[in-house]
């Protein structure tokens, strides 16, 4: 009997009127609050002063926010917080017309946007043709190919990771997963000869995430970009540590490129890939992509290996299971492509794990123009969610969607959901482009870590989830460690 996670789960939807007669003001203000008439009006959800109550609710708990609007209006809803005008997109067969088939009509939203401070113009963020030339030259580095001259050097490092794991001893998950991560993400993109303040980047982006939490879920969120608050200074601060570290480093490969036929990392292969006409990334470009990868490759990998362990010690049934299979395979036989396709319950708990806690936990994108979706029109300047967190506990779906089962994943589910129901990396032509490469990560990386030592996490520990850029823990994970 697998167990549940502390749950998130929104109630079921109240038999009480409507939100609108929660609030009973007075009937100039509420036709004063009342948007205009459009082909948008007819979408259920926030509308008129029920608009007062959204975003205090969304800024208190973002994930049942999205759950509960989506249980309460369907499949579409509307929301409307201060001036931005939202559709949450929450059924497979709507995603699917917009992410796959509307793609074109769409650009990444506000939120997205604001990460440009951080981010400058990579392929997380940029649009239109620089996205096109980015992801043309940079898709060809996490091909079959590179991922299996990859898979040594996670394999080296994850068995690295093995001496800050004492037996006896108490840490916190968060950090061990994170240090594991970086230490990947340092290697494959700049090799194993360049030293990287590892330590210092990652103290960095932490405060930038943190940053980006306040400004997204406090009245910062309405406030000008152009104008220093203190979050905003917080990111340029810890950004001026990452961009030091990344200058340096493309300055100095500038001037001692790799040798012909040399083992490339991820570096090389973008400072040598070229666009259709010919062109190659310049420096600032580099940076952009290098910063992105070390967010998107750290960041959301450490995350998903965290919560990984900690279900898995939640569910000791699962974890035998899974020890079961990687104690099959031959004495110290390292985890490359061909292993890895041989473990199917390992790749099973990363689905789930990925299922009840997507990293990736919610994106949105722009409407650049009338997008529709069933009988509705939705005009441009509308921003369109999909938020996973709730699709992937959606019962529609999803048997007993709170539990961590990952057999549900052991008889063809990921080839029997529909296109839509199921995105923890994205989906449509934005797909994460280094999917594949997270998805060794974490295998390799678990592989190593169960293979060796129980990680077990108090079931009371409550994760208390921040939906920030990612879907983070509030605080430390206290876990306590022993050898198999």
């Amino acid at each position: 009997m697998q167990h549940a996670p502390p749950s998130h789960d929104a109630p079921p939807p109240p038999e009480a009127p409507g939100l609108a007669s929660w609030l009973p003001l007075p009937e100039a203000l509420r036709q004063r609050m009342a948007l205009p008439k459009s082909s948008t009006v007819d979408i259920p959800g926030y509308h008129g002063p029920a608009t007062v109550v959204a975003f205090p609710q969304l800024a208190r708990d973002p994930l049942r926010f999205f759950q509960e609007t989506a249980q309460n209006f369907g499949d579409l809803a509307w929301i409307r917080i201060g001036t931005e005008r939202i559709v949450l997109v929450s059924s497979p067969e709507h995603l699917d017309s917009l992410l796959w088939g509307q793609h074109a009509k769409l650009e990444k939203d506000a939120i997205t946007q604001r990460l440009r401070m951080a981010l400058g113009e990579g392929l997380l963020t940029s649009e239109g043709e620089k996205w096109k030339s980015h992801r043309r030259r940079i898709a060809p580095s996490f091909q079959r190919q590179d991922l299996a001259r990859y898979a040594a050097t996670m394999q080296d490092c994850a068995d690295r990771s093995l001496a800050s794991l004492t037996p006896g001893a108490s840490l916190d998950l968060r950090t061990v997963t994170s240090a594991l991560t970086l230490d990947i993400v340092h290697r494959c993109l700049f090799g194993s000869d360049v030293a990287v303040p590892v330590d210092r980047i990652g103290h960095a982006l932490e405060r930038m995430m943190g940053a980006f939490l306040l400004e997204l879920r406090s009245w910062r969120r309405f406030v000008p970009e152009s104008l220093p608050l203190d979050t905003r200074r917080e990111v340029q601060s810890a950004l001026k540590d990452v961009d030091a570290v990344l200058h340096d480093i493309i300055r100095d490969r500038r001037d001692h490129p790799r040798p012909a036929g040399e083992r490339h990392d991820l570096l090389a292969r973008l400072m040598e890939a070229r666009d259709d006409d010919g062109q190659a990334f310049t420096d600032d470009e580099l940076r952009d992509e290098a910063i992105t990868f070390f967010i998107a490759g750290h960041e959301t990998t450490a995350l998903a290996l965290t919560y990984a362990i900690t279900a898995l010690s939640w569910n000791p049934e699962a974890r035998q299971r899974l020890q079961e299979e990687v104690d099959a395979l031959p004495a110290d036989t390292p985890i490359d492509l061909q292993v890895a396709r041989s473990l199917p319950y390992l790749r099973a708990v990363i689905l789930e794990t990925l299922r009840l806690y997507p990293p990736a936990w919610g994106f949105g994108r722009q409407a650049t123009e009338t997008v529709t979706l069933g009988d509705h029109e939705i005009p441009a300047g509308c921003a369109l969610f999909a938020i996973p967190w709730s699709l992937h506990r959606d019962p529609r779906f999803f048997d007993n969607p709170t539990v961590f089962s990952p057999e549900r994943w052991l008889d063809g589910l990921e080839k029997r959901l529909p296109r839509g129901a199921y995105m923890p990396f994205g989906a449509g032509p934005r797909t994460c482009v280094g999917q594949h490469f997270a998805m060794l990560e974490l295998i390799i990386s678990l592989a190593t870590w169960v293979r060796h030592f129980d990680i077990d996490v108090d079931p009371a520990h409550d994760l208390d989830l921040q939906p920030s850029v990612t879907l983070r823990p509030g605080g430390p994970i206290p876990a306590t460690v022993r050898r198999r």
